[in-house]
């Protein structure tokens, strides 16, 4: 990928894991509604963070069953990165609190088609999710990541795939997380691009500097009948979201088809990360 400033310049902050479970022949997704903190009542897949010391696979794999109570042979399908810049704190006398900085997260995604539970039961309700099963074109993208629309149909189609975002975060160090603070005008609406991402922060994207590649073979082809891989080659996510007057996800996209990105190409890059955070 070519950028301004490379992104691996910067330093690793965290590493996450994102787990999806996809019924490919009946065009469904299980996904997680968030049950608690500033987040609750969002839709996602399943998955968080990688404990120090901890392998990739090994989170993946915990997450799913502390979140959702099942198991499943996953496999990896998507890398995330992506840069947040602070301008810093300073306390009411001038005083630096927390000084400028750039940090890179890492979130690497997972998916599975089938899943197994020791009751047999299936999915279950827990403190972190409510697992729900949803049709792929008719998701809940107003209570979810508009920007994950961009990789959305890569993931469901079992194409590989590698993005990059840049975010510029507000911490005013007093929890103002309001529609005033992300705006600057009382009473308006977050930006397009601004997320809350926490009770004290809110990131902007730089959507201009977002950025994908994918791959151009499928990974796990036999799971995708002939009818499948006709139903999510014209599957149109852009047109399934909500309609209002925000930034489209693929607004400043640079798409860029890269044969060489495999799964196996995914594979070495995580256990270079992983080299540095084991």
């Amino acid at each position: 990928m070519t950028k301004d400033s490379p992104i691996d310049q910067f330093p690793i902050n965290k590493l996450f894991t994102l787990i999806f479970i996809h019924d490919v022949h009946n065009h469904k997704i299980l996904l997680g509604e968030k049950q608690r903190g500033p987040l609750t009542g969002q839709w996602n897949g399943f998955g968080g963070k990688v404990n120090k010391g901890e392998s990739v696979a090994a989170s993946a794999a915990r997450e799913l069953l502390e979140e959702a109570g099942i198991q499943a042979p996953l496999f990896l399908i998507g890398e995330i990165q992506w840069a947040s810049t602070s301008a810093g704190r300073k306390s009411a006398t001038g005083e630096t609190i927390e000084p400028p900085s750039t940090t890179r997260d890492i979130m690497f995604v997972f998916k599975a088609h089938t899943f197994s539970s020791e009751d047999g039961l299936g999915p279950v309700i827990t403190e972190e999710m409510a697992p729900g099963w949803w049709s792929v074109d008719t998701m809940p993208w107003d209570k979810m990541r508009k920007n994950h629309q961009v990789w959305y149909k890569l993931m469901l189609s079992n194409i590989p795939f590698r993005g990059q975002y840049w975010y510029n975060v507000v911490h005013d160090g007093k929890g103002d997380t309001s529609a005033a603070a992300a705006t600057g005008v009382e009473g308006q609406s977050p930006l397009p691009s601004t997320q809350l991402e926490n009770t004290k922060e809110m990131w902007t994207e730089d959507t201009e500097r977002r950025q994908i590649q994918y791959g151009s073979q499928p990974v796990r082809p036999e799971w995708y009948a002939p009818e499948d891989q006709a139903f999510y080659a014209q599957l149109d996510l852009a047109q399934s979201s909500p309609p209002g007057n925000g930034i489209s996800p693929f607004h400043g996209l640079e798409a860029e088809a890269r044969p060489e990105l495999t799964q196996d190409a995914l594979e070495h890059s995580m256990a270079a990360v992983e080299a540095q955070w084991l």
